[in-house]
């Protein structure tokens, strides 16, 4: 091993002439193994793997030391120093902190960072509910338009239905008209009845023995017909792919984003009681931040001081506390035995982990170059997915949002633009053409008025030229 552990770094560092490192112990990033036959302790983890790879790939060695007060380093105001592995290192007693530290701005400003090693989003940690189970919903039938899209057409089929009744009352080549058959004789015109039955028997792709006989009246129907199939179609095609794919565990949870954690009251909920999570609610001038930061410090005191005191909250409250949390470390929770906890919420806070190195040292240029090399091998990818995918998580490979609910899809990914159905963006087409159809039918309209005035209505129509003999041959019918 090219580095080791002590209780003394300053008195070690001077001694061995090693880099002089600080690391913090957090799950995963480093954890106690059991103890050697010499006795001293051992370590194990994500940093821990990361270093070894750092010293062998520089050929170099270091020590590795704790801090003394526990805590990764916020400023504080009261005493104009900085806390924990940062103010460490700007006194000079460390050379390295090299611990899952948020690299900030103002931590910029006294530390050097190397590359970032680890993204780390805000996200929301709680207990996962008792009662998951699979909630099928009862009118999934509609679910492959949006409910928007269902509205509009409805309003569709109102408009066609009324304006086929218009025409029919003010075309003059709509007059009511006779029709005879073996069952009696009646009177037929493009009625608000007629109208609504044909608009329907259409959208249905079903026929109707009333129909316009004006150009207007053909034209609107030729349209709908068009809107119609267009509709079936798209319908018809998104349905399928709906009960092909493979349906999602769902859960009905408290909340599921930031913005319902901040407007509801029954989860009380926190994050440490010192960091850079805290440092980012407090300056954030977002309004759900705010509103989550004026909800936490009414109770500041009663924050958590660690992670595991934190996710012990979470296990033991019964689902009325949630915890937020750095996405990495809160994925690596989740995954932990007896898998009862689950992670909520779009990642927060575009933040990542990186090594911080002391002003006067020029080294984190050589840890750049150990990081970069790790990424372009894909090597730390393999040892994320090491350390943050197993247990619970081992058989997981991608965390989706649906209608607002989290759920982890087990095996292939489904198609998220299916499952979420057709917008009305989406179904535009159709709705331009049949807005096109409306327009173009009511000028028609226009001019078939004028033109029946200027050159007289046209003569009614009879399907039968004598209604006397239409009569008689139903008499006459067996």
């Amino acid at each position: 091993m090219s580095y080791i552990f002590s209780s003394s770094p300053i008195f070690s560092c001077s001694l061995l002439h090693r880099i002089c490192l600080q690391t913090f112990q957090e799950d995963p990033f480093l954890m106690k193994k059991a103890s050697s036959p010499t006795g001293s302790q051992q370590y194990e983890g994500f940093v821990v793997d990361i270093l070894d790879y750092i010293a062998n790939f520089l050929n170099i060695s270091y020590v590795i030391t704790m801090p003394a007060d526990s805590r990764y380093g916020f400023f504080d105001v009261s005493s104009g120093n900085w806390t924990g592995m940062i103010g460490e290192l700007t006194r000079g007693e460390i050379d390295i902190a090299a611990a899952p530290l948020t690299v900030t701005r103002d931590r910029a400003r006294v530390v050097d960072f190397s590359q970032p090693y680890l993204e780390a989003g805000l996200r929301i940690l709680i207990k996962r509910p008792q009662n998951w189970n699979v909630l099928e919903e009862m009118f999934v039938l509609l679910s492959p338009m949006r409910p928007e899209v269902w509205i509009v057409t409805i309003l569709l089929f109102a408009v066609v239905a009324i304006f086929l009744t218009v025409i029919g009352r003010f075309s003059p080549w709509e007059q009511p008209y006779v029709i005879g058959s073996m069952s009696g004789i009646g009177t037929y015109g493009m009625s608000l009845h007629n109208s609504l039955l044909f608009s329907f028997s259409s959208l249905m792709w079903q026929g109707f023995r009333v129909a316009p006989r004006s150009a207007s009246g053909r034209i609107i129907a030729c349209f709908w017909w068009m809107f119609t199939m267009f509709f079936l179609m798209v319908y018809g095609a998104n349905l399928t792919a709906f009960f092909l794919t493979k349906e999602p565990l769902f859960q009905s949870l408290p909340f599921a984003t930031f913005d319902e954690l901040a407007r509801q009251t029954d989860v009380q909920y926190g994050f440490l009681k010192y960091g850079a999570t805290r440092a980012y609610f407090e300056k954030s001038k977002l309004p759900i931040d705010q509103n989550i930061w004026n909800n936490i410090k009414k109770n500041i005191d009663n924050l958590p001081n660690s992670y595991s005191e934190a996710i012990g909250r979470v296990r033991n409250s019964d689902g009325k506390y949630a915890f937020i949390i750095e996405g990495s470390a809160a994925q690596y929770a989740a995954a932990q035995q007896p898998c009862d906890l689950m992670v909520v919420g779009e990642a927060r806070s575009d933040r990542v982990y990186g090594f911080a190195c002391r002003k006067s040292l020029d080294f984190c240029r050589q840890l750049d170059m150990a990081i970069l090399h790790m990424k372009e091998n894909q090597d730390l990818e393999m040892l994320r997915k090491k350390w943050f995918e197993r247990d619970c998580f081992s058989d997981i490979q991608h965390e989706y949002m649906y209608k607002g609910i989290p759920f982890l899809d087990k095996g292939e990914a489904p198609n998220m633009a299916q499952m979420k159905g057709v917008t009305l963006k989406r179904f535009g087409g159709p709705l331009l053409i049949l807005l096109i159809g409306i327009i173009l039918s009511c000028l028609i309209l226009v001019c078939e008025i004028l033109w029946s005035r200027r050159y007289g209505e046209p003569k009614p129509v009879h399907l039968a030229e004598d209604q006397e003999k239409i009569r008689e041959a139903v008499d006459m019918a067996p």
